[in-house]
């Protein structure tokens, strides 16, 4: 059946019925249907939430169900929306069982500052702003023990390897623990044990005080420091979110997608915590994809996690189009992308009260301050050609909560700069059938002499728009 129709399964028997034709964007949640066939029955017990399956030219497009159905008599339409079921994520983390509590924790007595206390999840190395001591930024319940001797102490912390060394500090006393230190792990996979080893070389100036307040911080060299679920300890993006949709959700992964990005986003290294319970997906959305201007996608296949793309190269590209043959049709004028920046400001190193530090990209770098290089500040050829032309545009301040690596503060900022310092053209055009296969990042190839357009190199800005017979794309050219 060409076009867009939809099986609909009632009382055990299924019918495949033409719908007219509609616009649809990838991973739409609801469309609406008129459906015209005698053949239904009009009993909206029946119909209200009866499976469905849409379909373009007769392949599965997404599954779903009825709902919102009202219809008349024989001879007249059915009407409703067909609720489109991706794939939904499900459950927090931390668990609500990955708390410090009789059950999880192996002495009778629990501080008052740890009881009911959440066992924080730990990514990368909080803390480690690559000098030779991490700062002690994450909170962590901590219990006093009278034994096997007094002066052990034992640091509760989830999916951390046992022999990981931390920073130890409190809030009654300096730093009391030296880079020696090595911590007992309560959490191996994402299941709670009972530790079996406190804090050793624990200094005796810690406070004996059950209120004090506690903080590790970690060292990214520390070769026993792994992720869950990772054997090379690295925690880029893309492995730390795997890791969490496997773990926390039922969700499944479009492999092809994922594997597709999963280069570039692991170029973001994450060194972060969570000590308060949050849904799995919102942290990555809320979190993590800021970071490299990412999105998270929901696919009949699974989920993936999808860069925008900014630079790009004609060997790169998938299609080679021409509006002067025929391939596709303007649709709207030549118009601005995005807004002129040329300026940027990244916060990084997140303490839990504020941000550490601070990186800058602008026309030149290293201005002197009393006297002195500010390696803080960084020159980029983009933000000098920008300014050159349109004068300085500082950008709003990012703050990135998720990282304490210079090196991704200013992967950051380079990307910024890609998208915003100089003009990037965006227009709308149609085209046939053989543009269904197209998906947002590819790269173009697009002839348009109307425009002044030969040969331009462009990437598909958002997810095209299907229908029967035209598939709508918006690009963008590159910097």
């Amino acid at each position: 059946m060409d076009g867009w129709s939809v099986d609909i399964t009632v009382s055990g028997a299924t019918y495949s019925v033409p719908l007219p034709d509609m616009t649809l964007t990838p991973g739409a949640e609801s469309v609406p249907v008129v459906l015209v066939d005698d053949r239904l029955p009009r009993d909206l017990i029946q119909l209200e939430r009866a499976a469905c399956i849409l379909r373009l030219d007769g392949v599965e497009w997404s599954r779903g169900v009825l709902s919102s159905v009202s219809h008349g008599g024989q001879g007249e339409a059915i009407t409703g929306r067909l609720v489109i079921e991706w794939q939904t994520a499900d459950g927090v983390m931390p668990r609500p069982t990955e708390r410090v509590d009789n059950t999880t924790y192996f002495q009778a007595y629990i501080p008052n500052n740890a009881q009911g206390a959440t066992y924080p999840l730990i990514f990368g190395s909080p803390g480690d702003a690559g000098s030779n001591v991490p700062s002690a930024v994450v909170p962590i319940p901590l219990a006093r023990l009278n034994q096997p001797a007094a002066t052990d102490y034992f640091v509760m912390l989830a999916g951390i390897s046992p022999a990981t060394r931390v920073r130890l500090r409190s809030t009654k006393a300096a730093i009391v623990a030296a880079d020696t230190v090595t911590i007992l792990s309560v959490g191996t996979g994402d299941r709670l044990r009972q530790p079996g080893t406190g804090i050793s070389g624990a200094s005796t100036v810690l406070a004996k005080d059950a209120d004090t307040d506690y903080f590790v911080g970690f060292w990214r060299s520390d070769p026993a420091m792994k992720l869950i679920g990772s054997p090379s300890g690295q925690a880029g993006l893309a492995r730390v979110a795997r890791h969490v949709i496997q773990t926390y959700t039922s969700l499944s992964i479009d492999e092809a997608q994922w594997e597709r990005h999963e280069v570039n986003l692991d170029a973001y290294q994450v060194d972060a915590w969570i000590d308060a319970p949050i849904a799995p997906v919102e942290w990555i959305e809320r979190v993590l994809l800021p970071m490299a201007d990412a999105s998270f996608v929901r696919t009949s296949r699974g989920v993936y996690l999808r860069p925008r793309r900014y630079t790009a190269t004609a060997s790169q590209a998938i299609r080679w189009l021409s509006a002067e043959r025929g391939n596709l049709r303007r649709m709207s004028p030549v118009r601005t992308a995005d807004p002129i920046y040329n300026e940027f400001t990244v916060d990084f190193r997140w303490t839990g009260n504020g941000y550490r530090s601070r990186r800058i990209l602008t026309a030149t770098g290293q201005p002197k301050v009393y006297g002195e290089p500010d390696n803080r500040v960084l020159g980029s050829a983009l933000c000098a050609e920008s300014q050159e032309r349109y004068g300085v545009r500082p950008a709003p301040v990012d703050e990135v909560s998720a990282t304490w690596e210079g090196a991704t503060a200013v992967r950051v900022l380079e990307q910024r700069a890609a998208r915003y310092a100089l003009p990037r053209a965006r227009v709308t055009y149609t085209g046939g059938r053989d543009l269904r296969g197209l998906t947002e990042g590819d790269v173009l190839v697009i002839s348009d002499a109307a425009i002044g357009w030969s040969e331009r190199v462009v990437i598909v800005d958002s997810p095209p728009e299907i229908s029967a017979r035209n598939v709508t794309i918006d690009v963008v050219t590159v910097t």
